[in-house]
């Protein structure tokens, strides 16, 4: 829902908008169970396409899916 409205907000604010800013980690394990965080730090994101979706009625798990398609002007990278 977030997505979506700030999807169709975005281009009505291009003057004084800066871009989304956003953190995401994975866990990355080495099979012997150690786990660590790889955090990517994200900042200028910008949609550029139009939400896709995915629609599968032939009994796939992900029956429908919102595709967002957003680029990132830097990304810090942080293995702990």
């Amino acid at each position: 829902m977030w997505l979506g409205s700030s999807l169709l907000s975005s281009p009505t604010l291009a003057r004084t908008w800066a871009g989304y800013d956003a953190e995401f980690s994975k866990k990355i394990g080495d099979g012997q169970g150690n786990i660590t965080s790889d955090t990517y730090i994200m900042s200028g994101g910008v949609f550029t396409k139009q939400v896709e979706a995915k629609s599968n009625v032939e009994g796939d798990s992900e029956q429908s899916v919102a595709i967002y398609t957003i680029k990132w002007s830097n990304s810090p990278r942080v293995i702990t």
